[in-house]
């Protein structure tokens, strides 16, 4: 790879990175990033759109997938695939292999980003055109099955009704694999005994409703683990 590549390499990856960071951050409080549009901003350009593989798919952890993209006839200097993992993909014909790393789990987003017609590169005053396109969602499922499962915390307080927090799931795969288990893809299901009391969604969140005392159930296959006190708490007064 040319030093002018290397260079147009790491400008690219420095902007992606403030551009993965707004759905992170969109994802932790979706109504506070709405608000942080700026009338002003400028449209982001089309990169493409990623053709294979399609969005919704089920990988394999520790997988290599191929990647295709369509440029719709635009040429770019640099164009990755980011998210958790990311790869770059040739720019001419806009191919690439993603590796999935053996201990992921979960749904994973990627998004397509590059740059081109980058003036004084190497430099602070560095610009250019960046391009965005649509993300796409995996879903990553290990050729495995959980043959131990681990819960935390054991006892949950909940400072009043309406406050959340989540169980975090971990598992022991018979791949011989420690991996995350929080997610349903791979198999893991949550249930509350008073859901009046406390309600858990499909991700192990769980909130309070109403003051009391309740118990969670994890189970994945015939594996299961209760976190015996889920405590939610009167509001305290204002």
């Amino acid at each position: 790879m040319s030093s002018r590549n290397i260079t147009l390499t790491a400008i690219v990856i420095l902007l992606i990175a403030a551009i993965v960071a707004i759905p992170k951050l969109m994802r932790n409080d979706n109504r506070e990033a709405e608000n942080n549009t700026s009338p002003g901003d400028e449209p982001t350009v089309s990169c493409g759109t990623i053709k294979e593989p399609q969005s919704g798919s089920t990988v394999t952890s520790g997988s290599e997938i191929p990647i295709q993209v369509d440029f719709n006839g635009n040429k770019w200097d640099i164009v990755e695939v980011f998210g958790e993992v990311h790869a770059t993909l040739n720019n001419f014909t806009g191919q690439g292999t993603l590796m999935i790393p053996k201990k992921y789990v979960g749904s994973l987003t990627l998004q397509l980003v590059g740059v081109k017609d980058v003036k004084d590169a190497g430099t602070v005053k560095a610009d250019g055109t960046m391009c965005e396109g649509k993300s796409i969602t995996l879903n990553v499922r290990p050729n495995a099955s959980v043959i131990e499962l681990f819960v935390i915390p054991i006892k949950m307080t909940l400072g009043s009704p309406g406050e959340t927090e989540q169980i975090l799931v971990s598992a022991t795969y018979d791949d011989g694999v420690d991996r995350s288990a929080n997610s349903p893809i791979v198999g893991t299901t949550y249930q509350s005994l008073h859901p009046s009391i406390a309600t858990v969604d499909k991700e192990g969140f769980v909130t309070g409703r109403t003051p009391g005392i309740t118990s969670i159930t994890v189970q994945n296959g015939k594996l299961f683990k209760t976190i015996t006190t889920i405590i939610v708490r009167v509001q305290p007064p204002s």
